[in-house]
């Protein structure tokens, strides 16, 4: 009976030891063929910062990634550009150094900065039955910005500041011929204080019938005899004193007489 008993416990402790390694086998079994796969940590990539320089330009890049709650990563991206130099489209022209502004160039003569005379596009030939009819020259004094201090000076006797408040001096001459208002009577030179010239365009005119003539003076002088055939130029003069400097502002039309 007694060995029957330790027969039984030897078998026993038999099948015990054999069913260990049986489990151990079948839990690391369990663990490789659950089919997980093990997490494996990509790594984190910083984008390049890439600076591109070129002449007078300087151009910079910059990336920065940032996690959200969804663990998507989002990228920003800015960008700024910076260029060398001043790139306002603001242009300066000049036409030499004639004194006068780009808007007066070809209006004939002045030393006045930005004022001079203007004469319109016009009839510029005639025959001598046009002129007798009569005839009249247009011009404008033309003042592009307003200048203080000025004193003008009258040309003419009895003479009145014209539009712009300067004096203006009339003329058609050439060939020995002149025609002019220089001679209107007895009176005192006009004198006029010192105004400011305000900017603008002042029109004026002169008439002509063709003839001689130096003014009525005060004796009432007739007009002399008609121009002849030939070249001749009307001229427009102001002269007078800014800032206590002499000025002259000039204009010539040219104009043919013709039988």
């Amino acid at each position: 009976m007694r060995s029957l008993r330790i027969v039984a416990l030897c078998f026993i402790n038999t099948i015990a030891c054999t069913d260990s390694p049986a489990e151990t086998s079948a839990s690391a079994s369990t663990s490789t063929s659950s089919g997980e796969t093990p997490t494996t940590a990509a790594p984190t990539t910083a984008a390049p910062t890439t600076g591109t320089t070129t002449p007078g330009t300087t151009t910079s890049s910059a990336s920065d990634s940032v996690t959200g709650s969804s663990g998507a990563v989002t990228t920003s991206t800015s960008s700024s550009s910076s260029t060398g130099g001043d790139t306002s489209s603001g242009t300066g022209t000049s036409s030499g150094d004639t004194s006068v502004l780009p808007a007066c160039d070809g209006a004939g003569a002045s030393n006045l900065e930005g004022v001079c005379i203007v004469f319109a596009a016009q009839q510029q030939s005639f025959t001598l039955a046009e002129a007798k009819a009569g005839v009249a020259f247009t011009y404008e004094v033309l003042v592009l910005a307003d200048l203080a201090n000025i004193t003008t000076e009258a040309i003419n006797t009895c003479d009145q500041p014209g539009p712009g408040g300067l004096f203006v001096g009339e003329r058609v001459e050439g060939n020995g011929q002149s025609y002019c208002l220089c001679d209107q009577g007895k009176c005192a030179n006009p004198m006029e204080p010192p105004f400011v010239l305000k900017a603008g365009a002042y029109p004026d005119s002169l008439p002509w019938d063709g003839v001689n003539w130096s003014g009525p003076s005060d004796f009432n002088n007739p007009k002399g005899p008609p121009f002849p055939p030939g070249m001749y130029a009307v001229k427009i003069r102001a002269i007078g004193q800014h800032d206590g400097q002499p000025f002259e502002v000039t204009g010539e039309l040219p104009i043919t007489l013709k039988p």
